[in-house]
């Protein structure tokens, strides 16, 4: 009986992810997609996690935790979505309908939805603080975690022991999280999509014009940039050795573009490139993980390439060139996002 309720649950769930993702196409604005997609897909992840915790209830505590990083999360991006479409003027949609954030706000009303939201901030900080204060640290690594430092320096010839697990004995891990990025990146590019954002500086409806930067902004880019550019490929580079990898260094790659950006705010980035080049890397990603297959002993096996020496520069076999794919595939993808939430 447990299981079929958590089975409803599940596939109730399931019926409302389902209809998230219709009201992104079938909705005519950015706002109607964004209150689609927030509230059907809040309720979905709610129902599937409890679902779980029917068929597991040893995982309740952890469950109550993913629901609620889902209901802090969810709706703030959502917010901070709609702020940005907002702030780029993206139209409403060919009816008229009544701008809520040109109205003024009830202080009653405001009053009221903060003591809520303060109550409601306060009741889980008071559920974590219980958990944190139970929380007992080990003294030892798990039987698991003490086969990764052991095995990663021996096996793989990788100093660092995060990033020889996370591209070689969780790559699967690491190729799902970097497609999750990939969705997000859509998924912006979906929301935020505008019939009226042109590809000139020409002031218009769905357009601010564009105010040039200082010569501070302007000076400190063109010595940051170059710098910028050098370290995201240091970290990529020895991201087997030390700390750092394709993530960390995707990341820099995409703080390097918003400084572009702020000192040329009129500068258009060439997205077909970025499309292709993601792609690209994204495309060798697999195929590595393709020739493991084939030439070694699993899917993104890193000895398909010399192990070499350990601690040398070109060493750990295929873990350098994976962290530059993941890399670039990475910088790509957050750059893409960036420009989405360009005025």
């Amino acid at each position: 009986m447990i299981e079929l309720v958590g089975g409803v649950l599940i596939l109730l769930g399931a019926a409302f992810h389902f209809s998230a993702g219709l009201g992104m196409f079938r909705m005519p604005d950015v706002y109607t997609r964004m209150q689609a997609a927030t509230k059907a897909s809040t309720l979905g992840n709610t129902l599937v996690l409890a679902g779980i915790a029917f068929f597991h209830p040893g995982w309740s505590l952890k469950l109550i935790v993913i629901v609620y990083f889902v209901f802090m999360t969810n709706p703030v991006s959502s917010h901070a979505l709609a702020r940005a479409a907002h702030a780029i003027r993206n139209s409403m949609g060919r009816t008229p309908v009544v701008d809520a954030l040109r109205d003024a706000r009830q202080d009653r009303q405001r009053v009221m939805w903060r003591i809520l939201v303060a109550i409601v901030v306060a009741s889980f900080g008071l559920i974590f603080a219980t958990v944190a204060i139970s929380h007992v640290e080990q003294q030892s690594l798990r039987p698991l975690a003490e086969s990764y430092v052991r095995l990663v320096p021996e096996a793989l010839r990788a100093p660092n022991v995060v990033t020889g697990i996370l591209l070689t004995y969780r790559a699967f891990d690491t190729l799902g999280e970097v497609a999750v990025l990939f969705m997000v990146a859509a998924g912006v590019g979906l929301v935020l999509t505008s019939s009226e954002r042109g590809n000139d500086d020409t002031p218009g409806p769905g357009r601010r014009a564009v105010t040039q930067s200082s010569e501070i902004v302007r000076t400190g880019a063109q010595v940051l940039g170059p710098l910028t550019a050098i370290f995201a490929a240091y970290i990529i580079m020895n991201g087997h050795l030390s700390a750092g990898g394709g993530f960390q260094g995707g990341a820099v790659i995409a703080s390097g573009i918003v400084l572009m950006l702020l000192a040329s705010p009129s500068y258009q980035l060439d997205l077909k490139f970025l499309s292709v080049a993601e792609s690209a890397a994204g495309v060798l990603f697999v195929v590595s993980g393709i020739a493991g297959l084939l030439f070694a002993g699993g899917f993104l096996d890193n000895r398909i390439l010399p192990l070499g020496q350990f601690g040398a520069f070109f060493s750990a076999g295929a873990i350098p060139l994976l962290s530059v794919l993941l890399g670039v595939k990475v910088g790509c993808e957050l750059s893409v996002i960036l420009d989405r939430f360009r005025p």
